[in-house]
C-alpha cells in the first residue's frame, strides 16, 4: 500500500520505469532524428490502465511510459521517428516462476483468453511496430484480454 511504501521505494520503481524509458529513447534519439527514421518501442503494463491495489508506484510509472510515448511520437513523427508501446499481460517467465501454482492457475482462468501470453508473442507484437511507417503513439495491448477486464 502507498501508506506504507518508503519515498526511497516509490523514487526506485519511477527511476527504473519511467526514467529508464526516458534515459533510453533520449540516447537513441539523436542517431534516429539524424537520419529521419527511427522506431521506438517502450513496455508498459496493464497496470498502467488498470486500478490494482498495492502497485500504486508501478502502476504510476507505467502510466507515465505511456503518456511520454503519445508525447515523443507526437514530436518525432514528422522526422521519421515513430514510437509506440507494448502492454504484455502476464507471461510465465523467471520472475513468475516464484509464484505459487494456485495463484498462476487462477490468474490464467480470469483472463477472457484464459492463458498466458508467451515471450513469442511479445516479439511478433514488438515486429508488428517496426514494419509499419504511419503507426506512432499507440498502446497495443497483447494481455489475454486483462486490460478489458
Amino acid at each position: 500500500l502507498m501508506a506504507m511504501q518508503s519515498p526511497e521505494d516509490w523514487h526506485e520503481v519511477i527511476r527504473t520505469n519511467l526514467l529508464g524509458s526516458f534515459h533510453t529513447s533520449r540516447a537513441a534519439l539523436p542517431y534516429m532524428l539524424r537520419q529521419r527514421w527511427g522506431r521506438i518501442v517502450n513496455v508498459v503494463s496493464p497496470s498502467g490502465f488498470i486500478a490494482t491495489a498495492g502497485q500504486t508506484a508501478y502502476s504510476a510509472s507505467k502510466a507515465g511510459v505511456m503518456g511520454m510515448t503519445r508525447a515523443l511520437a507526437a514530436e518525432c513523427g514528422r522526422r521519421g521517428v515513430t514510437v509506440n508501446a507494448l502492454s504484455p499481460g502476464f507471461m510465465i517467465t523467471g520472475m513468475t516462476d516464484q509464484l505459487p501454482e494456485s495463484i498462476v492457475s487462477d490468474m490464467a482462468r480470469k483472463a477472457p483468453v484464459p492463458r498466458f501470453v508467451t515471450v513469442e508473442e511479445v516479439a511478433r507484437s514488438v515486429s508488428l511496430f517496426l514494419d509499419q511507417d504511419c503507426m506512432t503513439g499507440q498502446v497495443i495491448s497483447i494481455d489475454s484480454g486483462v486490460s478489458i477486464m
